[in-house]
């Protein structure tokens, strides 16, 4: 628990949409399209808040740009006055595993400090990548070798 007198309404073992929160992005943006329409296929879409995104189409817009950026964000989506930032984690066959993440009072972060954090996420991330036996270099060959073959 923090020191401030915010607190946010997250335990380890809650579960909470795809659609709301980084974690949920960054797995469906690295899943393929049919599959990620797939699993958003089956959810009822629920707004925690004003910000939160409403149908498939409006979560399956974003999931390129999450792709390319290389985190997820939600911006008070899954509740008022929270951000969370999150980043993919791979295996060693370069699919994506798991997602760290963290979380943050939006008043809290400034440009600066979202920077930096999306900078720390993305070192973790790719260390424990790493210690899983993801190597970036190789995957990169190894599918630039299957797209000429």
């Amino acid at each position: 628990d923090a020191d401030y007198g915010l607190r946010m309404q997250s335990r380890i073992g809650r579960r909470n949409p795809l659609y709301s929160t980084a974690i949920g992005k960054v797995l469906l943006a690295w899943m393929s399209p049919d599959e990620a329409r797939a699993v958003l296929a089956g959810i009822e879409f629920r707004k925690s808040t004003a910000k939160t995104l409403s149908s498939a189409d409006a979560v399956m817009s974003i999931l390129p740009h999450v792709r390319q950026q290389g985190y997820g964000e939600d911006n008070e989506e899954q509740e008022d006055g929270l951000m969370c930032l999150a980043v993919p984690v791979f295996d060693r066959f370069g699919r994506v595993i798991a997602g760290l993440s963290i979380s943050f009072p939006t008043m809290r972060c400034g440009a600066d400090t979202k920077a930096h954090y999306i900078a720390l996420l993305k070192e973790s991330g790719q260390a424990i990548s790493a210690r899983l036996g993801h190597r970036p270099e190789a995957a990169g060959i190894e599918r630039a070798a299957v797209a000429h073959d």
